[in-house]
């Protein structure tokens, strides 16, 4: 989410926030990526245990 340059806020405060924006996008991005590993890992060591 990219804000637009208002008169009232500088463009370092601008920058920060686009790029805590982007981040706070990526942590998600990667905690879903990790929870999808963790229960690809889960489910492999109990089809191993079964077999």
């Amino acid at each position: 989410m990219q804000m637009k340059h208002p008169d009232y806020l500088t463009r370092e405060y601008t920058l920060l926030f686009n790029a805590i924006t982007d981040t706070i996008q990526t942590l998600h991005t990667l905690s879903v990526d990790l929870a999808a590993l963790q229960q690809q890992a889960e489910e492999n060591y109990i089809n191993k245990q079964s077999e």
